[in-house]
């Protein structure tokens, strides 16, 4: 099952994709919790869910489309404005909400994983294709690093080219987003001294026994580290993200 070319071409003709009245998070939420939504109107909402919702197949089958005229693949070349870090049972709101709303915001992504071109399931059974490893990818023009939580967080901090991929953004002060439990990789990276953070309250002991200072709240900004708590806090944590590599 393809997209829909004609009902995309009629959203790239709208000012912006935000006078559409259904939210790409609205969908997707939606889609997860298996609502009866007219299938017309799933057209526009990341691929990976509408493929889950039926026959499983794999996302980077498709390309995918932002809506200011310009199409992005997943493997595309290796420079771009934000990289998200990926690995078996990440959790699939908190890579795919930002995913397209990255793009939506005319921000180029690229998915990284240990292995270029290795597919990676999801803690929900969502699969996605890395365009790029860890230890190719650049920094130069990133502007923030995206970790998604899930039980993927367990498997990337015992990868040392993930852990230096972080440890570098943060010299260069690019953004670092982690959500959930992807405190734990920034823990591994030995980049949570001092700093006050947040995260999946499973969690909270590693990040204090760290140095961090824990706070329950749903997002919390230290200069370039955001982080949040769990999938329902993508509401504060994304805007957080695009005001701080637009601002």
């Amino acid at each position: 099952m393809g997209p829909d070319l004609a009902f995309l071409n009629s959203i790239k003709k709208t000012p912006r994709f935000k006078e559409i009245e259904i939210s790409f998070f609205t969908l997707s939420l939606g889609i997860m919790a298996a609502l009866p939504l007219p299938l017309p109107h799933l057209r526009c909402v990341p691929t990976a869910f509408i493929d889950h919702h039926f026959n499983y197949a794999l996302v980077d089958q498709y390309p995918a489309i932002d809506y200011i005229g310009k199409d992005y693949d997943l493997r595309e070349a290796m420079m771009s404005d934000s990289l998200i870090l990926v690995e078996e049972g990440y959790e699939e709101l908190e890579l795919w909400v930002p995913y397209y709303r990255f793009l939506e915001a005319g921000l180029s992504v690229q998915i990284v994983g240990k292995e270029k071109e290795k597919t990676y399931a999801g803690k929900h059974g969502i699969a996605v294709s890395a365009g790029g490893s860890f230890i190719e990818a650049s920094l130069d023009g990133v502007k923030a690093v995206v970790i998604p939580g899930g039980l993927a967080p367990d498997r990337l901090r015992l990868h040392k080219d993930a852990l230096d991929l972080v440890r570098q953004a943060d010299k260069k002060g690019i953004v670092i987003a982690a959500i959930c439990h992807a405190g734990s990789v920034l823990v591994s990276a030995g980049i949570v001294s001092g700093r006050h953070l947040t995260s999946y309250r499973s969690i909270r002991d590693d990040l204090v026994a760290a140095g961090g200072k824990w706070v329950d709240e749903p997002v919390v900004i230290d200069k370039n580290l955001i982080t949040s708590r769990t999938p329902n806090d993508l509401p504060q944590f994304l805007p957080a993200i695009l005001n701080a590599v637009k601002g």
